[in-house]
């Protein structure tokens, strides 16, 4: 039924003219916000009371997680009616994506491709696909529940890009496939690594832990890196940023630095563009833990009647 709710969505979407949309994008917010994503907007919260010392349940706080939650919800809709329709968002930026990528994969070593959870991720990986005019596959976590996996992987196949889910025994040897074989991998890396072997690095003035996956690929096969970010300007017009991080036989062997060098890269691009990162991830490992999850209390208390 999840997955058959989620298809008749992306239907729904589709065919209906972008005055009920809008209308769509806020009631998706007002779900979310009272009722499903509660959870998610508490997180989202306490990562910004300690990022930018807002306190939590202060106006400015408040403000600034309605406004996220506002262009994830917008982002998400005009991402799903652009998978089924290119033409319904204007894109600026795509030739110099496609330039750049071209002149890496040039070197026919594979290419390795970053982005973060910010502005229409989804967007970053199929127009890079597009770019490259070479396979794509892009690592994945699967969800929690395997309808929202199975609909997640049929919705990445119609953008040009197959899926790599992380849980597979395979996925060393399919990583290393798509690279060898003249394709380009993709990475979503701005999460945490599912166990605490990651590296660590300075991320939004916090310390933080990355994977390494990309760097050791780097290293290993000298493949380039490009970093690609799709970023909303208004309703139905997007950016494409993208910047080549590292080109093909670059010559650095050291994963530590590497990885640095990347997060350095989303560290940019999520300063440029805050709001319209996913903030309620839990990102980092905060102590005084204990006094976040208490304004927050405090904020519920205030605001119930």
């Amino acid at each position: 039924m999840i997955y058959l709710t989620l298809r008749l969505m992306t239907s729904l979407i589709q065919f209906s003219p972008k005055p009920m949309l809008a209308l769509l994008v806020w009631f998706f917010e007002k779900l979310i916000f009272h009722t499903i994503g509660r959870w998610d907007i508490d997180y989202a919260r306490r990562n910004v009371a300690q990022i930018y010392r807002l306190p939590a349940g202060s106006h400015f706080n408040e403000m600034f997680v309605r406004q996220c939650l506002h262009l994830q919800c917008a982002t998400a809709v005009e991402t799903l009616r652009a998978t089924v329709d290119p033409k319904a968002i204007r894109l600026v930026g795509f030739e110099d994506l496609q330039e750049r990528s071209k002149a890496l994969l040039r070197a026919n070593k594979g290419m390795i491709a970053i982005t973060a959870h910010i502005g229409s991720w989804e967007l970053a990986g199929s127009l890079t696909a597009k770019a490259g005019d070479v396979p794509m596959a892009v690592l994945a976590k699967p969800a929690k529940y395997p309808q929202l996996t199975k609909y997640l992987g049929w919705l990445r196949q119609r953008t040009g890009t197959t899926v790599l889910w992380t849980n597979r025994k395979t996925l060393l040897r399919e990583m290393l496939a798509t690279v060898h074989e003249r394709g380009i991998l993709g990475f979503v890396m701005d999460q945490k690594p599912l166990t605490s072997q990651g590296i660590t690095c300075d991320f939004l003035g916090q310390r933080a832990e990355f994977v390494g996956g990309p760097a050791q690929l780097a290293a290993k096969t000298q493949c380039p890196v490009l970093a690609t970010f799709v970023v909303r300007e208004f309703a139905w017009n997007y950016r494409v940023i993208s910047k080549i991080i590292l080109p093909a036989d670059h010559g650095m062997t050291d994963v530590e630095a590497i990885t640095k060098l990347l997060v350095e890269t989303l560290d940019n691009a999520v300063k440029s563009f805050p709001e319209q990162w996913t903030w309620n991830y839990k990102r980092w490992r905060f102590s005084h833990a204990q006094s976040f999850e208490s304004q927050l209390g405090s904020h519920h208390a205030a605001s119930r009647p």
